[in-house]
Order: structure tokens, then sequence, then C-alpha cells
């Protein structure tokens, strides 16, 4: 690492344990000194908060790095699932092990923006006090509605952009219904997402396991 980029990380992390580190831990969240990463444990999840530090960022030759903070959450049950329907054959969530993983700036308005550009060592300070503002605002608030099945579930029919539409999270949505009981979401969303004929060919196993989960009693 540069010269330069060693400084910048080094006065992040001042920043970080200054005006950051309070506030999140109120929430839960958790940094290692040495790290720009916070994290925290909930009952059914755990949660991360990746401060994602570029430097020298292409859309803006004057600063010398910018803040884009990412977030992961992993929700092991919905993740157990998941496996089980793909048959453990990871290519059909192309690798992916996280429930959710994503720049946070999706979780507000797309005119808010969650990037902060930082120039001399004295902009960083205003730039991390921002972030958390942002954080408190925003980010706060979803992850505390995203940290279980049934809330990754009702999630999915209200968050509108705030959450990537991919294929890893529609398979995350089917499992979060199965793991709610609610198998005929599951098999809507299956033929809503994946019903044209090279994807249910490509998903079978996953139209085969909702349909065994669908037949399965209901434990009482």
């Amino acid at each position: 690492m540069s010269n330069q980029k060693q400084q910048v990380k080094e006065a992040v992390m001042v920043a970080l344990a200054e005006y950051a580190d309070a506030p999140l831990r109120a929430h839960g969240f958790i940094r290692r000194a040495t790290t720009v990463n916070y994290g925290r444990a909930l009952p059914e999840s755990t949660q991360s908060i990746d401060i994602g530090l570029e430097h020298s960022p292409r859309d803006n030759l004057h600063a010398a790095a910018v803040l884009y903070p990412w977030l992961t959450v992993v929700i092991p049950s919905v993740e157990r699932v998941v496996l089980e329907m793909s048959g453990g054959n990871l290519a059909m969530t192309a690798g992916s092990v996280s429930t959710l993983r994503q720049p946070i700036e999706l979780v507000s308005p797309k005119e808010t923006g969650a990037r902060w550009f930082l120039y001399q060592p004295d902009s960083v300070a205003a730039a991390v006090q921002s972030a958390v503002e942002y954080f408190q605002k925003w980010l706060l608030p979803f992850l505390d509605m995203y940290s279980s099945p049934r809330q990754l579930l009702l999630m999915d029919e209200e968050s509108g952009d705030r959450v990537l539409h991919d294929t890893n999270h529609f398979l995350r949505v089917i499992a979060a219904a199965v793991l709610c009981n609610d198998c005929g979401v599951a098999k809507m969303l299956l033929d809503s997402k994946f019903g044209r004929p090279t994807m249910r060919r490509r998903y079978v196993a996953v139209f085969d396991y909702v349909e065994k989960e669908a037949r399965r009693p209901l434990s009482s």
C-alpha cells in the first residue's frame, strides 16, 4: 500500500473511532480497531457494513479517495434452504453465500447518494459524520427490517428499488417463503421469475424442491 493510501486509511479509521463507533455500537455494530468494517449478530442473521474505501476515484480526479459503503446480510436458515433447493449446485447461485450484498446507496431515494469524497485530511471527519447521518436515517432502519426470513418476505413486497432484484434475490425470497410455510408464494415467484422454458430447465431442482415442500404436512 502506498504512503498516501495508508495515510487516507488511517485518517478514516481515526474519524470512524471518533464519530461512527459509538452511534453504530448503540445498534449492536462493532468495528475491530484495525478495520473499516462493522458487524453485528442478531437472533436470525448476521449483518455487516463495509465502509468500502476506494482510492483515486475516476469520476472525481481531485479526490484522493471515496467512501462507498456496502451492506451484507446473511440469514443462515435461508442459505440452508437455498443450498438444499439447488442440490448443492453453487453455480446456480453464482457462488453467492450472502442473503443480500449490495451498495448501501440502494436503500435510500436515488437522489440521496451514498458516496463521500475525501480530499485533504481535514475533509475526512466531515465525510464520516455525513455518512453516519445517512446510516441513521436510511441504512439502520433498513437493516432492522431485513433480519429474518419473515422480514425478508415482507421486504420483497415493500422494498421497491431498495433491494437488487436479481436471480440470487428471488431464490432467497423463495427460500424464505418455504421457511414461512408459504409455498403458495414460493410457487408463484417460481412461475413468474423462472417460468420460461430455459429457466425452468436450469432451475428444475428448485421447482421439484418447492413442490415437495408444498406436499409436506405442516408440523403442529
